[in-house]
């Protein structure tokens, strides 16, 4: 008899259970400061990611201007007079160090200067 209405009282019939998960005031402001602070956390996370994209994105354009500056300069010369016709021209990528900083290798780019712009030439 004791094991039923201990049962009662964990699992009560479906009618009893209205009043068993209505909140009370303070419940209610708790999930709603809950929200709050999720909503704010994710507006935080997303902020912080778009300002991280933007400064690599500002990151790549500089260093893709740097390579077609290279390659200008490499087919034209420092003072970038612009010569008729098109050149072709290997672009250094940067130096790749080993652990005593001697120069081991380096990757270049494959290029083809014209008066009109800078194109890559495919590698196939």
């Amino acid at each position: 008899m004791a094991w039923n209405r201990l049962l009662l009282l964990a699992f009560p019939p479906r009618s009893r259970r209205k009043s068993f998960y209505t909140l009370t005031k303070s419940q209610q402001l708790t999930s709603i400061s809950y929200k709050a602070v999720l909503s704010f956390l994710v507006f935080l996370t997303s902020l912080l990611q778009y300002m991280v994209q933007r400064i690599n994105h500002k990151k790549d354009l500089a260093r893709i201007e740097l390579i077609l500056v290279r390659a200008r300069k490499a087919a034209w010369g420092p003072k970038l007079i612009p010569t008729g016709g098109q050149r072709k021209v290997r672009v250094n990528l940067g130096d790749e160090h080993d652990e005593d900083g001697d120069v081991v290798g380096s990757k270049f780019l494959d290029m083809v200067v014209d008066e009109e712009g800078v194109f890559l030439v495919s590698v196939v």
